[in-house]
Order: structure tokens, then C-alpha cells, then sequence
């Protein structure tokens, strides 16, 4: 039960998020339900999972759509905990950010928007029904070994793009839509998260001092997330391989106007061609393994359309080479093209930083695939967001969870792997730490269940007497050394009738 007193524990840190007792109560039954549900994690099939079938079930979807519960203290009791395994140099923070999708049809939901379908062929864009959020990882390095690196979220915010009026609608409604579709960027919206992670980072302790390292894609390199950034965040960002560089003017023009920009660089694609330019190598770890890297560098350059007259650096990283199998060809990847602000910080740091951004990719895989975001069928405009953001801090609580229980590494401790599979040293997936999760449960309620009962034992007034005396419910394991409700004796799951209701 080590990984399920862990994670109980950290839920137990969430009760001041919420107003009442009860809705933590309710909260707490829920976030069990959402890791042990089999199936879809419907809020009807996590009410099986509870055994309350036959209660009434008003009450756990009011905890989404009328429930008063705090989102960003919910993430920030994640991102205080993330932040002591960290372990980055001079004890940065380190956060990727992206955006995704949920899909939902229903016309009448409110935050739902016609987006691109990512997954759709190259040759062919094809459209979905969608709710679009920004979600952003903490990289995590638990014990300093970068093998073991990984993401957990700490934002997930709704970032649905302006509702485009009908053609035939009033010029003020057109004018507002205009408005509204500067404000609802997804660049401007990015911005406004990563500015929310800063003042969340600078109320942990010596916060102040840390820097914050944000890792985003070619979608964020422009210049309404770039620009006005304070110099405490860090922006690695993969531009284009056309984008027009200048070198900075020289000062020592005496007379005229002041220059800013000097003469035009060449396209970072044409660098990456010019030998007169030198490679440089590092050692990177990325994808299970440490890689020879080759990349260029050159600064300060300046970029009129996005940054302005702000200093930059730009690095230029080689494609990987890589076969299919011992027998194919070599083939080689895409090369990535990044621009960071030109500070003191050595370039192979900055690399390692961003290859560690591909984490909140298997993040969104995760969320989706194993803890069912986007499952629950709801349609109130509050709930289709405060569910799949109570979800996505269900995701972050389970992570930090089994390491704070059995390390980083994956131990004896979790289910045997498969023949089949040679990386026997790594790191827990998500559904090695839900497999113990559910082991950890059901062997606990099981041996309950089989314990023979015990003989009723003689009452006496002192077995009728109840104590409320906080230290004797800390010895009981109700409270904590904090004064917060942590670790409970019954768990408010029943681990056998989410098998028996699994697909009802």
C-alpha cells in the first residue's frame, strides 16, 4: 500500500483548494475512481467503481459544474512538490508547453470550436469538433539522473479561440469578434500561462531566484509570446528555417541616426549549408539514450518582425541519423533551427532542455489513452473544463506519487515486464504506476475480505468513548504533522466492483 498512502497523501495537501470538507471528501473518492475505473472513465463508471450505483449520483457531477474548488492552487500544489525533484543546475525550472485537443460534438456546448485535426494526412487537413486547452509539463529529474527525466503537468488552462459570427451579423459584432480573436491567440494565451507559472515559481521558496526555462514550438516563436517577457523566463523556441536575422548595427557611427539593425544574415537553412560556419558537438540524452549532437550557433542576432531590438542566439542542431532495422539504410531526421535569448548559459544546456520537451507529448497520450480525459459526459460549461483539469492533477499527484514511494527508476517493486521487452532498466510508464496502483487495491481489499471475522469483543465504556483528541487521530493516521487531513484507513474505491461493472 506504499504507492497508495503516497498518493492519498498527496491528495490530502489539495483540502485547501476546496471550500468544504465534504466536496474535498467527494473530490478525493473521485480521483481514486478516475486511476481504478477500467474502460472509459466516465463519471457514471466511476460511480461503479465507488459502489454508490445505487445512491443518488447528483452530487458527483455537481462537484464539476457547481463545486467551488481553486484549479491554479490545485496545480501549484503540484508544481511545489515537482519543484523538489527538479535537481536542474542552479535550481532552475524547466517547463514545455503545448496545446491540445478533446474532442466533443455537441453543438450546444460552449467552449467547443471547428480546430485542424493534427491527426490528419499531410495532403489533406481534416476538421474536428474540439475543446482546445494550453497545457504546460515541469520536467522533472528525480535523484539528478537525466535517464529518469519526466514531464508532469502544472497548467491546463481552456483556450478556446473567438466564436466567428455569422456573415450576416451586425458590423459591432464583427468589430468585438476581431477583438476578441486578438485576445483568444493561442500565442497571446501562452503568454499569459507562462506568466502565471512565474508568479506560482516565485512564491516557492528563493522562487525569486530561479530562473525559468520554457521549452515551446515553432507555433509560440513569433512575436505575442516573445516579446515583453520578463528576463526570469527563459524562452527555448524552434523557429523557422527561413527567418530574417540581422546582426546588431555597429555603435561607432558617429554621426546620422542611431542604427539598430546592421547587415542581414543568411537563412538559418543557408548556415546550417555554409561550412565557414563550425559544427560543434555534445553529448545529449533524448528517447532512452544519449546521442552525438552536432549544432551551430550564432550571436547576437536581432529579429525585427519578433523580438525586436532584444539580443538572440541562434542554434542550429544537425539532423540524428537513425535505421529502421540492422539491415536498412540510414536515414535522418528534420533539423531543428532554435532561438534563445543571448544570456550566459551554455548552448549544450539549452539543447538537453529542449529535447526534453517531446515529454508532454506522451503527457497528451497518457491523459487520454489511460486516465480517459475527455471521457466524462458532460456538457455544462463549467464542467467540460474543471473535469479534465481535475483530471490532468490526478495525472501529476500519481507521478509525484511513485516517486516519492519507490524512486525514480522502475523497481522490483512494479509488475514483471514482458519477455518481449528489452529495456529492462528505465523509467515507470503511466500504466506500470496505475497497474501497481490497482495491484497495491485490490490486494489489500481482497485480504480484507478474506480475514475471517473477528469475535465481537466484550463492550465496555471505554470502547464506546470517543476520542477527539488530534494526537490520538495522528496515531490513528488521520492527520498529519502539518495539521492536514493525510492518510485514511478506507479508501473510498472498491477496486472489485470496478472490475465487475468495467463495460456496463
Amino acid at each position: 500500500m506504499k504507492l497508495v498512502h503516497e498518493f492519498d497523501a498527496l491528495l490530502g495537501t489539495l483540502r485547501p483548494c476546496f471550500h468544504q470538507q465534504r466536496s474535498f471528501e467527494r473530490a478525493r473518492a473521485m480521483a481514486f475512481g478516475q486511476v481504478t475505473t477500467y474502460g472509459l472513465r466516465t463519471i457514471s463508471r466511476i460511480i461503479f467503481s465507488k459502489n454508490e450505483q445505487h445512491k443518488d449520483w447528483s452530487a458527483d457531477y455537481k462537484l464539476f459544474s457547481r463545486g467551488e474548488w481553486s484549479v491554479p492552487s490545485m496545480f501549484f500544489q503540484v508544481l511545489k512538490e515537482g519543484a523538489s525533484h527538479s535537481h536542474w543546475d542552479e535550481n532552475a525550472i524547466v517547463v514545455a508547453m503545448d496545446d491540445t485537443a478533446i474532442k466533443k460534438t455537441g453543438k450546444k456546448i460552449a467552449p467547443v470550436r471547428t480546430l485542424r485535426d493534427p491527426m490528419s494526412p499531410p495532403y489533406h487537413v481534416n476538421l474536428m469538433s474540439a475543446i482546445r486547452f494550453i497545457q504546460a509539463s515541469m520536467i522533472i529529474v528525480p535523484d539528478g539522473d537525466l535517464e529518469l527525466a519526466r514531464a508532469i503537468p502544472v497548467l491546463f488552462n481552456e483556450a478556446a479561440p473567438a466564436k466567428k459570427p455569422r456573415k450576416n451579423a451586425a458590423d459591432d459584432i464583427k468589430e468585438q469578434y476581431k477583438k476578441d480573436k486578438k485576445a483568444t491567440n493561442l500565442s497571446t494565451m501562452g503568454h499569459e500561462a507562462i506568466l502565471t507559472i512565474r508568479e506560482q515559481v516565485d512564491q516557492l521558496p528563493n522562487g525569486n531566484q530561479r530562473l525559468l526555462f520554457n521549452a515551446v514550438d515553432g507555433s509560440y516563436c513569433n512575436r505575442n509570446y516573445l516579446r515583453d517577457l520578463p528576463d526570469n523566463i527563459i524562452s527555448i523556441a524552434r523557429t523557422r528555417k527561413d527567418i530574417k536575422l540581422f546582426h546588431p548595427a555597429d555603435k561607432r557611427n558617429p554621426t546620422g541616426r542611431r542604427k539598430i539593425y546592421g547587415d542581414r544574415l543568411p537563412t538559418p537553412e543557408q548556415i546550417r549549408q555554409d561550412d565557414t560556419y563550425p559544427w560543434q558537438t555534445a553529448q545529449i540524452f533524448g528517447a532512452g539514450k544519449y546521442h552525438t549532437v552536432r549544432y551551430k550557433t550564432v550571436a547576437p542576432v536581432l529579429w525585427q518582425k519578433g523580438t525586436g531590438r532584444v539580443p538572440k542566439r541562434l542554434i542550429i542542431i544537425a539532423p540524428l541519423r537513425y535505421r529502421k532495422n540492422k539491415q536498412s539504410r540510414l536515414l535522418y531526421r528534420e533539423p531543428a533551427y532554435l532561438l534563445v535569448p543571448y544570456i550566459d548559459i551554455p548552448v549544450e544546456r539549452l539543447i538537453q532542455m529542449y529535447f526534453f520537451r517531446w515529454d508532454i507529448e506522451v503527457n497528451h497520450r497518457d491523459e487520454k489513452s489511460l486516465l480517459g480525459i475527455g471521457d466524462a459526459q458532460v456538457r455544462s460549461e463549467k464542467s467540460v473544463v474543471s473535469q479534465p483539469q481535475f483530471a490532468v492533477v490526478v495525472n501529476s499527484l500519481l507521478t509525484l506519487a511513485s516517486i516519492r514511494a519507490y524512486g525514480g527508476d522502475r523497481t522490483n517493486d512494479y509488475l514483471r515486464l514482458p519477455n518481449w521487452r528489452r529495456d529492462k532498466k528505465r523509467r515507470p510508464s503511466m500504466l506500470d504506476i496505475i497497474a501497481q496502483l490497482r495491484r497495491e487495491i485490490i490486494k489489500e481489499q481482497l485480504n480484507l475480505g478474506l480475514e475471517a471475522p473477528k469475535q465481537n469483543a466484550i463492550k465496555t465504556k471505554r470502547a464506546f468513548k470517543k476520542s477527539r483528541s488530534r494526537i490520538e487521530n495522528r496515531k490513528r493516521g488521520f492527520v498529519g504533522n502539518d495539521g492536514q487531513m493525510t492518510t485514511r484507513q478506507k479508501l473510498p474505491i472498491d477496486i472489485l466492483a470496478a472490475i465487475l461493472y468495467a463495460y456496463c
